[in-house]
């Protein structure tokens, strides 16, 4: 029992990093998902307003003619 904690005692600095390295991964993981997932919504957010403006202006438009959806259908492409 005496040479275990001895053991745990000198090596308690490295069992501490390796918890929590364990636990960053998660961390990490969760906030870039996180990021991404309100990069999506506003993106989204801007095609929803652009839509409602052409729909308004033009019903008759084709949409994926319009230059800037285009372009915002690339970005939202581009976030995944």
């Amino acid at each position: 029992m005496e040479q275990t904690l001895r053991y745990t005692l000198n090596n308690l600095g490295d069992i501490f990093i390796e918890k929590l390295e364990k636990g960053y991964e998660p961390i990490k993981s969760f906030m870039k998902n996180r990021i991404m997932l309100r990069k999506k919504r506003k993106v989204l957010l801007q095609i929803g307003e652009r839509l409602e403006l052409l729909r308004k202006n033009s019903p008759e438009l084709d949409i994926f003619k319009d230059e800037i959806i285009m372009n915002l259908m690339k970005d939202m492409n581009d976030i995944s």
